[in-house]
């Protein structure tokens, strides 16, 4: 009697407990406003990944993205209006790349993705992607343009010029999107409010 629902009662706590401690570890790793992995969930996830890459022979892929424009967006229409910027654009990317691809917010307006290269999965298809994405969103949302530059560095573990670290990947990717910016012929510009 008692002691079977005491011991019913310390299984519930314990799974309860276990419970929310796996839920606080996913918190941990996760942007919270939308709701792709941060920076620390995407280092993690990441460096395991390179390793994979390495032992498996396969290339990898690392994008540095950033919302073009944010600070305009916020000033024009507001804080709540830029947040939503970034959930849309992470949702666009969400929507660009596969579900085993590794996207993750970095903080402000950048955002990062690892993907492991496979056919039909290249730069230039996740490029087209992420425009055809864009261009369906924008269609839906008129009162700016949303815009996301793009870098890209890839880790081919049969290159001995291959960069050997995910903060080496970053970097390139990071100047690839950089240099994009300032390539672009249409620099960012939120529509004007009638």
């Amino acid at each position: 009697g008692c002691t079977k629902k005491l011991l019913m009662r310390a299984v519930q706590c314990a799974l309860k407990q276990s419970m929310l401690q796996a839920e606080m570890g996913s918190l941990a790793l996760r942007d919270e406003l939308t709701g792709v992995y941060n920076r620390r969930g995407f280092l993690a996830l990441a460096e395991r990944q390179l390793k994979l890459g390495r032992r498996s022979g396969r290339a990898i892929l690392v994008f540095f993205a950033d919302v073009d424009g944010l600070k305009q967006i916020n000033d024009k229409f507001g804080h709540a209006e830029g947040d939503l910027a970034l959930v849309r654009a992470a949702q666009v990317l969400e929507k660009t790349f596969r579900d085993s691809d590794v996207i993750a917010r970095f903080g402000g307006d950048e955002f990062a993705v690892l993907a492991l290269e496979v056919s039909g999965h290249s730069e230039a298809t996740i490029r087209a992607r992420l425009e055809q994405n864009l261009k369906e969103l924008n269609a839906r949302h008129s009162l700016y343009t949303l815009s996301i530059s793009l870098g890209a560095a890839r880790f081919d573990p049969a290159s001995p010029r291959s960069p050997e670290s995910i903060e080496q990947l970053m970097i390139r990717a990071d100047e690839g999107m950089y240099e994009e910016k300032r390539h672009r012929s249409k620099p960012f510009l939120v529509a004007a409010l009638d």
